[in-house]
């Protein structure tokens, strides 16, 4: 991503997201704690392969809704797998789904490659918990008209894959903001637009 001068992110939203990225989850006025995520292993019947999930419940769609955040990997081998990101509604549905190839995964999080189907399952519970979610209505930073993107943080150039009256309309609707690691120093941002009823990418780090 580019480096260069800027003006600061409003209401420092991006700032307090990447300073606590490896830390804890961060629930703002959701008025609940985080319950400890699933871990699973595969079963005897596919021992031949490597494969683990993780998962952990958080609010994305409302500020009252029990979604499901889940990554899991499957290969021939630990060492060659590739990692699913799914976002699930309380209905099962997919709010989003991309895929990381385990090197890409490994290159963001750090850490030893996985040799172990124990070790892998780590692996995606790390990537679980440092999910960032904030539930401020003021989270997403105002993009201010005739500036080219949202705004900068740390240097950092704040970009968006919409256009600025896109992005003004889904944030007036003051969305939860989950931010999820896509490599070493890039993030995507997604939030639920109520109206399509649907999960939109609305900041890229």
């Amino acid at each position: 991503r580019r480096l260069r001068e800027g003006r600061p992110a409003d209401g420092q939203l991006m700032r307090a997201l990447w300073k606590s990225i490896s830390v804890a989850v961060l629930f703002g006025g959701l008025g609940a704690c985080a319950s400890p995520q699933a871990v699973s292993l595969s079963d005897s019947a596919h021992a031949a392969r490597c494969e683990a999930v993780a998962s952990r419940p958080l609010a994305f769609s409302s500020r009252r809704a029990v979604d499901t955040l889940e990554a899991r990997a499957s290969g021939a081998s630990c060492a060659k797998t590739d990692v699913t990101v799914v976002l699930r509604l309380p209905d099962g549905r997919q709010a989003l789904a991309f895929s990381l190839p385990l090197p890409v995964l490994l290159e963001g999080m750090g850490g030893a490659q996985p040799a172990t189907q124990a070790q892998l399952a780590a692996l995606l519970r790390r990537y679980v918990d440092e999910a960032q979610l904030d539930a401020r209505p003021s989270a997403l930073p105002v993009w201010k008209k005739g500036e080219p993107t949202p705004g900068f943080d740390q240097g950092m150039e704040l970009t968006s894959p919409l256009t600025r009256k896109r992005y003004a309309a889904l944030r007036s609707a003051r969305p939860n903001l989950l931010c999820l690691r896509e490599a070493q120093e890039s993030f995507s941002c997604h939030v639920w637009d109520r109206k399509r009823m649907r999960a939109e990418v609305i900041l890229q780090h």
